[in-house]
């Protein structure tokens, strides 16, 4: 959907261990990038005094909460543990449905609030705004294009699993949760390959395809 901002906003998704972060890093070398990266929005939400963070508790309970620990003879604010949350909250699809349920909307606020001081200060270039779930989230109504990074399946496993030590329970669980290939391919308007490519570096031909649309857009 085009916006009338003056910068394009590209939506970037994809399942877990696709590489659209490496993605990101490359359009990054070729045109002036903010990077909205929607997980680190939603951890600092998380945080004491963020939009999330009385909302999980009230729903999820102090289980969920880091251990106290007392600084300098005071007991700071107890943080949010993200694996405790994450044991309490993805564990079946409708505790996951329930967790999105609550922090999407605010991270979706947040999203929006960047994206208009963004156009305040008289940016121009490409805003890209980076999740696994931008699409689940409705986010996409907030891009000018929305970009499906892929990846074969046996692609990503390997990654989780080498790259952020994720159990096989873990990925699978990951996996779950997200939308199939073929949803992906049916609601995105340009798709980059990003299978088995060295060090996860898109390879000659992807990035010469993520340039060329680039430019398209420009001459938009």
């Amino acid at each position: 959907m085009k916006q009338n901002r003056g910068f394009f906003t590209i939506g970037i998704t994809g399942g877990a261990g696709s590489g659209k972060s490496t993605v990101v890093e490359y359009i990054k070398t070729l045109v002036p990038t903010e990077f909205l990266h929607c997980d680190e929005i939603a951890h600092e939400l998380m945080e004491p005094g963020g939009a999330s963070y009385q909302v999980l508790l009230r729903e999820f309970g102090e289980e969920i909460l880091k251990e106290q620990e007392e600084r300098e003879g005071t007991f700071s604010k107890r943080e949010i543990a993200k694996e405790k949350l994450a044991g309490i909250a993805m564990t079946t699809p409708e505790s996951r449905k329930r967790l999105n349920a609550l922090t999407h909307p605010l991270v979706r606020m947040e999203t929006e609030k960047r994206l208009m001081a963004l156009q305040e200060s008289g940016f121009h270039g490409v805003a890209v705004i980076e999740a696994a779930l931008l699409l689940e989230a409705g986010f996409s109504d907030l891009c000018d294009e929305v970009w499906y990074v892929y990846a074969f399946l046996p692609d990503r496993i390997r990654r989780m699993r080498e790259n952020r030590g994720y159990s096989k329970e873990k990925i699978k669980n990951i996996l779950d949760g997200q939308l199939s290939d073929e949803e992906f391919r049916a609601r995105t308007d340009f798709i980059i390959d990003n299978s088995d490519a060295a060090g996860d570096v898109p390879a000659k031909e992807t990035k010469r395809r993520i340039k060329e649309r680039l430019e398209t857009m420009a001459d938009l």
